[in-house]
């Protein structure tokens, strides 16, 4: 064996030197440099998991919460439809004595509450907007500044803004 190393320029105690280096280093890489970024990346892990959830939580009570709008709208069509009812019935009783009078009234309240129910759309879908938009762009800022560059940060957040700007001219 010796024969084999000597011909081929190998010093056996070079060898087994260089071999206890190499173990030796590979402990040290081990102990001092792989051992902490393990941990660095599983508790990078576990926050990115634990955003992640309550990103999706979030979404969940920002659904609720447009829910409640929804309902709200249908609530305020419904007073809405017994308003108009209210008031056709009203004028029924009216154009008895006086028909053209009646006629009037029913054209003015009818363009009253129509407007109303307009503007009180109008409203709760604005309110809608700017709450579902604010929780996004409060959820996007949270998980954006934790992972990604600030370059990659200005791009998304004008393209976020943009359409945020279009769907409200909508």
């Amino acid at each position: 064996m010796q024969e084999i190393l000597h011909s081929l320029g190998i010093e056996w105690q070079v060898l087994l030197a260089q071999s206890i280096s190499f173990l030796v280093l590979i402990f040290f890489a081990k102990k001092f440099l792989f051992g902490p970024i393990t941990e660095i990346m599983n508790q990078r892990r576990i926050k990115i998991d634990s955003d992640l959830k309550n990103a999706e939580q979030t979404k969940t009570d920002a659904d609720n919460l447009r829910a409640e709008y929804e309902k709200k709208l249908a609530d305020i069509a419904e007073e809405a439809k017994q308003r108009v009812a209210q008031s056709v019935a009203d004028a029924e009783n009216s154009a008895k004595r006086v028909r053209e009078k009646a006629e009037e009234e029913i054209a003015e309240l009818t363009k009253r509450h129509e407007e109303r129910l307009a503007a009180d759309r109008l409203e709760v879908r604005r309110e809608l907007k700017n709450e579902v938009a604010d929780i996004t762009v409060e959820i996007a800022n949270k998980v954006l500044r934790e992972q990604m560059t600030p370059d990659m940060q200005s791009l998304v957040l004008n393209s976020v803004i943009k359409e945020i700007e279009q769907k409200q001219l909508n």
